[in-house]
């Protein structure tokens, strides 16, 4: 007897077909025998027709007839072809189900309205409670912790901005990046706007042009206030809040019906262009302990009606026609700390006063 072979009588060992030798012992050890006949070989393959049984810990493979290898080998395939056929139609499910979901009810911020919310550019329309103005647009922002509102579909009357929509706090009206033709409410016909206490910015051009807007209150916890942001419109008054840095360029531009303006001392800076042609604008208040350091070109232009205005110390530069134009101003006090003065920056030197 060759070495390593087995004979076909070892007890669990199949009936064997030919002669072995060490090619079929070889073959044996992988389970297949390879018979010799006519000089062709046909291989045959003793295969388990049966099921891997498990017991505890051990498992024991059950032999059965012999069946033909190629057939066997075909059959097993088409079974894994089958496979992974159902494996790809079941994935593709799961995308189209994911692509198509639009539950109302899932955490929003995304596409499916499933998962954490993320910023969207994807602007959603609809009101939190009755109180609220319906089809305004909201839009996530700080990575989907809070929202930035516009105008959506409204184009006049009184709008109520919510405080919270989804359960989340409303933080912006319209952005920093903001132009002027898609400015929060440009150019709508909107009578009043109420501005809840969780927004903290009034974005650039956030209510250019609205000329039937005729009063507004800024909230405490507002602290920018952008470009051209009320440019145009009809308010007669205003008072910015404290922790505003900076009021920006053409802020209240051409708002010919406004007679007043109060300035906080966190301010620091009024920008080019600020106040220009407010053509009715006669007082402006710089609060007490003002940190101003500058004053912009053109920052009071044409202001026909403005007949005084204190500048605070430590105001230490005055742009270029800050103060041209300003007819009716009889004289400015002009803080020793100040160190530029642009070219036509006030009234005529006759009407000037320096402080010592």
């Amino acid at each position: 007897m060759r070495e390593g072979f087995i004979p076909s009588s070892a007890p669990g060992v199949p009936e064997r077909v030919g002669t072995p030798d060490v090619a079929v012992v070889n073959e044996e050890r992988r389970g297949c025998q390879a018979p010799k006949s006519s000089g062709v070989v046909r291989r045959q393959c003793t295969l388990d027709v049966g099921v891997v049984m498990k017991e505890g810990k051990e498992a024991a493979l059950r032999s059965g007839d012999k069946v033909d290898w190629r057939k066997e080998c075909k059959m097993t395939n088409k079974r894994n072809t089958l496979v992974k056929l159902a494996n790809i139609l079941m994935l593709a499910m799961i995308v189209i189900s994911c692509s198509t979901d639009n539950d109302p009810d899932k955490d929003p911020g995304t596409a499916s309205g499933t998962g954490n919310p993320t910023d969207n550019n994807t602007p959603e329309t609809g009101n939190n409670t009755d109180d609220d103005t319906p089809k305004l647009e909201y839009t996530l922002i700080d990575n989907g912790t809070a929202y930035r509102v516009k105008k959506g579909t409204i184009t006049s009357g009184d709008v109520v901005i919510p405080a919270m929509y989804n359960d989340l706090p409303v933080k912006e009206i319209g952005s920093a990046n903001d132009g002027y033709s898609n400015g929060a409410f440009y150019n709508t016909r909107i009578t009043s706007i109420t501005i809840p206490a969780s927004v903290t910015v009034i974005g650039n051009y956030a209510f250019y042009y609205c000329t039937g807007l005729t009063g507004i209150t800024i909230p405490a916890g507002v602290t920018s206030i952008g470009e051209c942001a009320f440019s145009g419109t009809r308010i007669t008054s205003i008072t910015i809040p404290e922790g505003v840095t900076t009021i920006s360029r053409n802020t209240f531009s051409n708002c010919n019906r406004l007679t007043g303006i109060t300035i906080p001392a966190s301010v620091t800076k009024i920008d080019n262009n600020t106040f220009e042609k407010c053509t009715s604008l006669t007082t402006v208040t710089i609060e007490e302990g003002s940190k101003l350091e500058s004053i912009g070109n053109s920052a009071f232009l044409d202001c026909a009606s403005l007949t005084g205005i204190e500048i605070p110390e430590g105001t230490t530069s005055i742009g270029n026609y800050a103060f041209r134009n300003c007819s009716s101003l009889a004289g400015i006090a002009i803080p020793k700390d100040v160190t530029s003065i642009g070219g036509s920056a006030r009234v005529p030197d006759t009407h000037a006063i320096y402080s010592e």
